[in-house]
């Protein structure tokens, strides 16, 4: 529904005031952090803005704090991570006689380093739920939450990836944590085409009765499905489907294909695909920095390679075309933490609705049951 694209305009117009020093934009995902940072790089008083990950943000600010622990850091689980960590920053951002300390020992005023005019904070229902996490917020803003200026951006309903959803909405959620806060809703779907904008929500299986937005207005793009009863014959039809793009002149730039597992993963069959017979290469985004790849790459790449993602790392990015190979199959192996695994459903949910104009799912076939009676939901609502 727009979320980055709106923190991507608070950021320009508040860059331009003349009474703004520093803008921090956070984002918990890190190659979204890194399309919007490319996006933003060549704005006026672009040095005003410090774009990063909340966990890369927090771990150097930790470790300029105390890194004597960071081999003790390691050893905890994700989530146990952030807590140790925003506890300890905390700790020192709130000891008077620590910073004072600090800035003798290196000439630099720890506070005013890490203080900020205005935070924008996208995809923050994966980070809200931190021990504390309001509380260092709070010491990191010019004014605090209750006078600072800050821009907070989340899906908190239906994508809180990697805790109890119940707990988080009834405790930690921002409306009861922060007052005099101005809840905007988002509805309008102005990502996809209507044709994926429609069947994205109801396929995923996390909607059965309605939509989530009002869908888009879009009538150039398309969801087509394949029903595959082996992996040979899935391969097969990737394969295909990649022919006819080549045909049509699709760049590669314009592919992601989607799995919900890691391409070294026995269960990911994309390496057994002949691609390189229409696509040069396969760039594995999961664990790499969507700009900072090689700066060779768009020559090697001249639009002829295409890139590949597992559906939690492809969390706030998007592409004209998706090829989703793996629809709702089970995704044990992808863990944010050591106790909370993603549900299909929402995988599913983040793959689809990623598309902005084609949109390929390459299902089981034992899917081909629950695959029409949801064709038959959505045809009911859009009668209706």
């Amino acid at each position: 529904t727009g979320k980055t694209a709106i923190a991507e305009e608070v950021i320009k117009r508040e860059i331009q005031k003349k009474n703004i020093k520093k803008i921090l934009f956070l984002n918990s995902n890190r190659l979204a952090k890194e399309e919007t940072t490319h996006k933003l790089k060549n704005i006026e008083n672009s040095t005003k803005l410090t774009c990063n990950t909340f966990n890369k943000f927090l771990r150097d600010l930790f470790m300029e704090i105390n890194p004597s622990q960071a081999l003790n850091v390691n050893s905890l689980s994700f989530i146990e991570q952030h807590n140790f960590m925003i506890k300890e920053c905390i700790k020192f951002l709130k000891d008077k006689i620590a910073l004072e300390e600090w800035k003798k020992a290196t000439l630099v005023d720890f506070s005013e380093k890490y203080k900020f005019d205005l935070i924008v904070f996208d995809e923050m229902q994966n980070c809200y739920f931190y021990d504390k996490f309001y509380e260092l917020i709070d010491l990191l803003l010019n004014g605090g939450l209750i006078n600072g200026r800050y821009c907070f951006l989340g899906d908190f309903y239906l994508q809180n990836l990697v805790s109890d959803s119940t707990t988080i909405s009834k405790e930690k959620h921002p409306r009861n944590n922060l007052l005099d806060t101005r809840e905007i809703n988002l509805f309008k779907n102005v990502r996809n085409a209507k044709s994926i904008s429609r069947q994205a929500p109801i396929l995923s299986g996390l909607f059965k009765e309605k939509f989530p937005y009002v869908l888009a207005k879009s009538e150039h793009g398309n969801v087509i499905s394949f029903f595959s009863k082996s992996r040979s014959e899935k391969i097969e039809k990737l394969e295909n489907i990649l022919k006819k793009l080549k045909s049509d002149e699709v760049e590669g730039n314009d592919i992601v294909l989607i799995s919900n597992y890691r391409l070294n993963n026995h269960r990911n069959f994309i390496s057994e695909a002949k691609i390189s017979n229409y696509y040069n290469h396969i760039i594995d985004l999961t664990d790499q920095n969507i700009r900072n790849l090689n700066k060779n790459i768009k020559k090697e790449k001249n639009n002829s390679s295409i890139y590949f993602s597992t559906t939690s790392a492809f969390q706030g990015m998007e592409s004209k075309i998706v090829i989703y190979i793996d629809p709702l199959e089970t995704t044990d192996n992808i863990m944010f933490s050591d106790t909370n695994v993603l549900r299909p459903e929402m995988l599913a949910f983040n793959a689809m609705g990623r598309a902005n104009t084609l949109l390929y799912l390459l299902w089981n076939s034992s899917f081909e049951k629950y695959y029409n009676e949801r064709i038959k939901i959505i045809g009911n609502l859009s009668v209706n």
